[in-house]
């Protein structure tokens, strides 16, 4: 067996030699515990589907690995919470908030056939005749001189005030 001159404790990694140095041993020189612990490496689960909680603070409290999202349902409340983390360990993990609301079917479809009565007004577009607009623009031109001689006056009035 190689010399380690630090106490056996594994790494990051789960490997036993510091710094990441791997010592290994001849394949037959390996014990049957040995094989079975370097098959069965453990491995982070990656949550998939949503994770049940009971309140925000517990989602925000959450742990997540970088560049994953996780998706939260709060029993208590009609909310739903996403929390994303970067890629990078320094970014802060962004959380968002979202309220669950029923929507009901609508009574009548939108969109469907329509009888015939109902396609013609749907299509019956009314246009403005000539002497409707003319009409319009009179109404408009009276209704500007009207308010053309009240400033007037009212200017006279203040000049009036001003002479005095």
């Amino acid at each position: 067996m190689a010399y380690t001159p630090y106490p056996y404790q594994p790494n990051y990694f789960g490997n036993p030699a510091p710094y990441g140095f791997q010592q290994t041993q001849p394949p037959m020189m390996q014990t049957q515990g040995q094989m079975m612990q370097t098959q069965q490496s453990p491995r982070p689960a990656i949550q998939q589907g949503l994770v049940l909680v009971q309140s925000e603070q517990e989602a925000r409290s959450y742990p997540v690995a970088p560049g994953n999202s996780i998706t939260f349902k709060d029993e208590s409340g009609p909310y739903c919470y996403v929390k994303t983390m970067g890629f990078n360990q320094l970014d802060r993990p962004s959380f968002e908030r979202y309220r669950l609301v029923k929507e009901d079917a609508p009574k009548e479809p939108q969109s469907g056939p329509q009888s015939g009565e109902q396609a013609e007004k749907a299509l019956s577009i009314e246009y403005a005749s000539k002497a409707d607009v003319d009409a319009l623009r009179a109404d408009v031109e009276a209704v500007k001189a009207k308010l053309k001689a009240r400033a007037a006056k009212k200017q006279r009035e203040v000049i009036e005030d001003d002479d005095e």
